[in-house]
């Protein structure tokens, strides 16, 4: 029984043989292109998250603006509402008289 060891040629794509330098260097390029998809990859992700990042602070000053106004709105209702009970009582006393 006779061990075998690495192989000393490999095929590449194309059909050609290849030593095993060759085959190496081969799949160092590969990687070499993976990485920089990789990376490519990385920054388009990063400057996506920072993109939604700017829209979640805008929209988060814009609720901050839209409940000031409902405040504002809420606080405004509820003067009108004295106002009007006290207009009231001035026409029941106007009336008493």
């Amino acid at each position: 029984m006779q061990q075998q060891g690495p192989a000393e040629h490999e095929v590449s794509a194309d059909g050609a043989a290849q030593g095993p330098f060759e085959a190496l260097e081969g799949r160092v390029h590969a990687m070499a292109g993976a990485l920089r998809e990789a990376r490519e990859a990385w920054r388009a992700a990063d400057l996506s998250a920072r993109d939604l990042g700017e829209q979640v602070r805008e929209r988060d000053l814009e609720i901050a603006r839209l409940k000031d106004e409902i405040g504002n709105d809420e606080l405004r209702s509820s003067v009108r509402l004295r106002i009007e009970s006290l207009i009231r009582r001035i026409d029941e006393l106007e009336r008493q008289d």
